[in-house]
């Protein structure tokens, strides 16, 4: 379905005004309704009558500049109540940093505009004013439900400080990423882009995709710790092969820090009973945490090794004697302060809740490296000899004992199980976007696909096509991805089609759902790339 956006073009002259109108025309995937406004004043009472979803606003107007309309504006209630995009002829840069401050999400040049930079200009700029807005009206419901509580004491004040700060955080931590993918994305739409800023910009699209995916999971991983919902997949595995991952999953980060980390494993296997991929999540937010806080040109040490001591003892017993695996990260970054110490761990702390937001993160990464550790009866603790000193964090883990049973069989090396063939693939997707990219990356692996919109389009094209594989979101118009698993399993030609569930929803309960309706696999958005491959080296 093509999205519909309203578009308030206020300048004074009309032929600058044809030539935005002309840009937003024949756009293939947005339909451009313009109005149009000469002064600030009828531009003002335009805006408020019409609600458009973004302002083109020229800075010289006859009878106001851009900086006053946007500073009327923004004392609406509720401030700026659409996207702004401010328009110059003086190209001066100076002029567009006081706009982007009071509160314009872009600025385009007269002279330089094409109609690809302005539709991709307006589409960025109403995407990232809705985004803001949603983050607004859940601080706004956020506060609402804190002042609806009691608070009292100090204690409960503290929370709301640290609350506030990680709300803020939040809003910093999406930002920055967002901003990156947004300035990345145009410019990929420049014509004159040589191979090389291609890349760059491809790169930075995907890091910060990931980045947004990180921060996502953590948050989705401290709900499921509060809920007490969090399930560990349990196997006897050797701690030490869970070390490469965690160093490759901050690899991006320690470069871009200019930090290098140093491993050293022990030197045989340390068997534990727990959930690699959790273990993995323990070692690299220990990892994430240290290289925020360190200088560039310094080492963070993720050390793992062995020790003896005594397991806590039940009520009324002594202390058992007991061997452990132990994770050391020991950094020479910004050190924590003695009276941090015994909340480090604690929800939305972060060591030195500082204005520079680059060393930030949301206080939420050793909140789950203390949840995830006790999970597996283990303990973490962290010391310091005061700020600028470094830090320590150290994680105990018992070893399995001999009569604990054999877990999973170790994970196998996709790259060796050979190479691939051909899969045929329908993928059912109803956002356009996904649906494109997705398919472009499967014909790329050299998988044949087809694909659908809805949920009774990708039925009949499933049963009709009767592929491999068959790739369907859950949220879809007509039937719903549990519909379309259903009907094409009670058909003969969709029986051997492996299907695979692609959705927002990550919980156990949604994995148990999509099982029940006969999918095979479930996956969860963003969709991981190394996640996809895993299911279709599986059908090799």
């Amino acid at each position: 379905m093509m999205q519909r956006l309203c578009v308030l073009i206020l300048d004074d002259s009309p032929e600058d005004r044809e030539t935005i109108v002309r840009s937003l025309r024949g756009d293939p995937d947005v339909e451009f309704e313009t109005i149009q406004a000469e002064t600030a004043e009828l531009g003002v009472v335009a805006l408020l009558a019409r609600r458009p979803d973004c302002l083109i606003l020229d800075h010289d107007l006859p009878d106001s500049s851009s900086l006053e309309v946007l500073a009327e504006l923004g004392r609406l209630d509720g401030g700026l109540p659409c996207a702004v995009i401010v328009v110059t002829g003086k190209g001066s840069e100076a002029l567009a940093v006081n706009a982007l401050k009071n509160g314009a999400l872009d600025y385009l040049a007269k002279g330089r505009l094409t109609a690809d930079l302005v539709r991709q200009t307006v589409r960025n700029a109403v995407e990232k004013h809705r985004l803001l807005q949603r983050i607004e009206k859940q601080q706004q419901e956020l506060e609402r439900l804190y002042r609806g509580e009691q608070l009292r004491g100090a204690e409960l004040e503290r929370r709301v400080t640290e609350r506030d700060q990680f709300l803020a955080m939040l809003s910093h931590e999406l930002r920055n990423p967002l901003s990156a993918v947004i300035t990345a994305a145009r410019l990929l739409n420049h014509p004159r882009l040589d191979a090389r800023a291609d890349r760059e910009a491809r790169t930075i699209i995907e890091r910060q995709v990931e980045q947004i995916t990180r921060l996502l999971e953590d948050l989705l991983d401290v709900s499921r710790v509060t809920l007490g919902k969090i399930d560990l997949r349990v196997g006897i595995l050797d701690l030490n092969e869970t070390v490469d991952d965690a160093v490759r999953s901050v690899s991006s980060l320690a470069d871009q820090n200019g930090v290098h980390v140093v491993v050293s494993p022990y030197r045989s296997p340390l068997m534990i009973e727990g959930d690699a991929t959790r273990l993995q999540q323990i070692q690299s937010n220990l990892l994430s945490n240290a290289i925020k806080f360190s200088p560039r040109g310094s080492k963070v040490i993720l050390e793992v090794d062995r020790e003896s001591g005594n397991e806590e003892p039940q009520s009324g017993e002594r202390a058992a004697p007991r061997e452990f695996a132990v994770i050391r990260v020991i950094d020479q970054g910004a050190g924590i302060r003695p009276e941090m110490i015994g909340r480090i761990f604690d929800m939305f702390v972060t060591s030195e809740q500082l204005l520079d937001r680059s060393k930030g993160g949301m206080g939420v990464g050793l909140t789950l490296v203390r949840a995830l550790t006790e999970l597996h009866g283990g303990t973490v603790t962290a010391c310091s000899e005061g700020v600028g000193h470094g830090s320590r964090f150290e994680v105990r883990l018992p070893l399995a004992t001999p009569s604990n049973p054999p877990g999973d069989q170790p994970r196998q090396d996709l790259a060796a199980q050979g190479c691939r063939k051909q899969l045929r693939v329908v993928l059912v997707e109803d956002q356009a976007a996904n649906r494109l990219m997705l398919s472009k990356l499967l014909e790329l692996q050299g998988h044949e696909v087809w694909s659908a919109e809805d949920g009774a389009a990708g039925a009949a094209l499933i049963l009709h096509k009767s592929p491999d594989v068959a790739i369907v979101d859950i949220g879809l118009p007509e039937l719903d991805g549990y519909q379309v698993a259903r009907k094409v399993r009670s058909e003969a030609a969709g029986r051997n089609v492996v299907l695979v569930a692609l959705t927002g929803y990550g919980q156990p309960s949604d994995v148990e759902q999509a099982l029940a309706a006969g999918f095979d696999h479930h996956l969860t958005k963003p969709l991981s790339r190394a996640a996809l491959e895993q299911v279709l080296d599986g059908l090799h």
